[in-house]
């Protein structure tokens, strides 16, 4: 029971939905399937009360390893495969996706909700390992099968539902369907993640200051859970909270959030993946903005090799777009350094 504790002081405060009742049992087997109960609770309400998805996935396993139930493995294998998501990982998050296809397709009298989830989750991950256009619409599709299957049971306004429509939503706006998700999103309780994709919505549909203003609320909540803003949802928050003070015309404060992003980003290995690129590309325009042509040409050129070695998704990058942001930093350069050298033209006109 010592892994139980330690893991266990994660759990401080945490709640989880409870779990499937046991039949009856003799005394003293009674006992045992109690306590293995309780240590599985432990464990599942240490994951979900951690925003660090490695910890998160330890604990997931360790629980996992304790139950026989279908209902309750595939919902662990699915919380697993969120948080290898989470991590910007979605090969590995369908491996773990498709474990909880295995268990349903054994259990076929597991109810709606729960196969809505997966299908949900399914969609989003293959939407972050294709980076098509074109995949990205089957996820679509996907989900909004999701969202046929909750309506027909009644299910839309449960957990399972909420998650399935944040789900959509992050869909949409990568879609280009802007105003179709900030509906979805808006409809959704005030939770940290929600508000998060809310957060994007907005700033898809150039609402610069609601979008400032819900980053700012999600930054603060995550904070009082945590001392350190430093997970990938802090990550995608900060950037965001970048770009909507770039949209209000203040590349200053711009900056700040959005090199605390890449910050958290490199540190976790990730600034190769489709976050990585989507940061360095708001950044190097905001260094472009400050007249930092050199770091704003890093931004990009290192945006183009992640485009290059195939880690950044396809739907994130204009490769037109890069290509002319990238020449006009090495045009400003050259120009920068031809005035260093010759001084400025109005200058040399009047010597």
């Amino acid at each position: 029971m010592a892994r139980v504790s330690v893991i266990g002081l994660l759990a401080l405060g945490a709640w989880m939905q409870s779990w499937v009742q046991v039949p009856r049992l003799p005394r003293q087997s009674l006992q045992g399937r109690r306590c293995m109960d309780e240590e599985v609770s432990e464990l599942v309400a240490a994951g979900c009360s951690c925003r660090e998805p490695r910890l998160a996935r330890e604990c997931f396993e360790a629980a996992l390893g304790l139950l026989t139930d279908s209902a309750q493995r595939v919902d662990l294998l699915m919380r697993i495969g969120d948080a290898y998501l989470e991590d910007s990982l979605p090969d590995i998050a369908l491996e773990w996706f498709e474990k909880a296809q295995g268990e349903l397709d054994q259990e076929l009298r597991l109810a709606a909700p729960q196969r809505a989830a997966l299908m949900a989750r399914r969609a989003a991950a293959r939407s972050r390992r294709s980076g098509s256009a074109q995949g990205l619409q089957k996820s679509l599709e996907q989900c909004e099968s999701a969202m046929e299957l909750l309506r027909g049971s009644g299910d839309l306004d449960s957990d399972t539902g909420i998650f399935v429509r944040r789900v959509l939503g992050d869909l949409l706006v990568r879609s280009g369907r802007h105003q179709e998700a900030l509906l979805e999103l808006q409809a959704l309780p005030p939770e940290v993640a929600s508000m998060a994709s809310l957060g994007l919505a907005h700033l898809a549909n150039e609402n610069f200051q609601a979008a400032r203003d819900t980053f700012e609320d999600v930054l603060d909540e995550l904070e009082e859970e945590t001392e350190d803003l430093d997970t990938p949802l802090a990550a995608r928050c900060l950037q965001g909270l970048g770009l909507a003070y770039n949209g209000c015309g203040d590349a200053e404060a711009a900056l700040e959030p959005l090199q605390a992003a890449r910050t958290i980003l490199e540190w976790r290995g990730r600034i190769g993946t489709e976050d990585g690129s989507r940061c360095l590309l708001a950044l190097g325009d905001v260094y472009a903005e400050l007249d930092d042509f050199e770091e704003a040409l890093h931004c990009f050129e290192l945006v183009c090799l992640n485009a290059e070695v195939g880690t950044a998704a396809d739907v994130c990058i204009d490769v037109e777009d890069l290509f002319e942001k990238i020449e006009d930093a090495r045009l400003q350069l050259r120009h920068s350094d031809a005035r260093r050298l010759f001084g400025d033209e109005d200058d040399a006109g009047e010597k």
